[in-house]
């Protein structure tokens, strides 16, 4: 599996030209940094977003009344991809890359499943070794780290149900807080098939496995499915349903979180990278209430709170 020299350059292309033609809605933002418990976050303030229409085949809870059944095709943004958002046409044959057609960080991707597979299947060893050679092919040709992130279940922030892994880059400075927990003892000793790891000061469930230079699918797929065994384990504790969770990754490390709700009571959307501390207002509003809550309740809330059962082995 090769990543093009050219990757990002062209990725850069496609971006200024989607961004010129109006087939791309960049919104722009102002930002804000706090610290809470010595955990970094970065506030986005985007109002254009309000307004920003909602996929025909968004993932959503289900009513009670039964659906109605039609033969009409729910519309996937991506069968086929948009040509002008279009960056690689065939990567290692299974995917393609685009942009994301309503961006808040700029050059922000995806990669996407040529044929049509759920988002709410788990993610193969072949999704995860592409998606770590696009991130470490996107770090090192723009020199920006970045992150990559997967939401599964109508819970999680998901909006299109064809499968799809996102991409973009970090503010510059900024730290997500699984670095200092991989940084640790227990980071640094960290050894296949080991309990995954966590910050205990933060109130909601998250675990962690460093990567330890692991490139190989197999083994990337091992550290995904003891990230997901215990999400599962804490889904059904809690008695969250739908399954829902985020997936996030770095070249370093690998944070699957649990969630059970989409947004907060005040209507407040929390996508998967919130849960690194970036996190987006939709305006001055929602920015107030976030302030005034402040960043770690908006997570408990759309999260799973960490409680006394979730030590218990995880039976997955």
């Amino acid at each position: 599996m090769t990543v093009p020299e050219n990757f990002y350059s062209k990725l850069s292309e496609v971006y200024d030209a989607a961004v010129a033609s109006g087939d791309l809605i960049y919104a722009e933002s102002t930002t804000k940094d706090l610290a809470v418990n010595d955990i970094s976050y970065h506030l986005a303030i985007a109002s254009s977003l309000a307004s920003k229409p909602v996929p025909d085949n968004a993932e959503k809870p289900k009513e009670t009344e039964p659906e109605i059944e039609t033969s009409e095709k729910p519309f996937d943004p991506f069968d086929p991809p948009h040509p002008a958002l279009l960056v690689l046409d065939n990567f290692n044959n299974d995917y393609a890359v685009v942009l994301n057609k309503f961006a808040v960080v700029p050059r922000h991707f995806l990669l996407v499943t040529r044929e049509f597979s759920p988002q709410s299947s788990p993610l193969r060893p072949e999704d995860l070794e592409a998606s770590l050679q696009l991130i470490k092919a996107a770090n090192k040709q723009s020199g920006k780290r970045h992150v990559g992130f997967f939401n599964s279940g109508v819970n999680s922030g998901a909006s299109v149900t064809h499968k799809h892994i996102q991409f973009l880059a970090l503010p510059d400075g900024f730290k997500p807080f699984p670095d200092d927990v991989i940084k640790g003892k227990y980071g640094r000793d960290y050894e296949e098939g080991q309990r995954p790891l966590s910050n205990d000061t933060l109130p909601f469930a998250h675990f962690i496995v460093p990567l330890h230079e692991v490139e190989e699918g197999d083994d990337l797929g091992f550290r995904y499915s003891t990230l997901l065994s215990r999400t599962l384990t804490s889904l059904r504790l809690h008695k969250a349903t739908p399954i829902s969770y985020n997936f996030l990754f770095t070249e370093e490390w690998f944070l699957a979180v649990p969630r059970r709700a989409a947004e907060t009571k005040e209507g407040i959307s929390v996508n998967a990278v919130g849960a690194i501390g970036l996190l987006l207002a939709k305006g001055d509003e929602e920015l107030k209430i976030i302030e005034e809550r402040g960043p770690e309740s908006i997570l408990e809330e759309v999260g799973l709170p960490v409680r006394e059962e979730d030590e218990v082995e995880y039976d997955y």
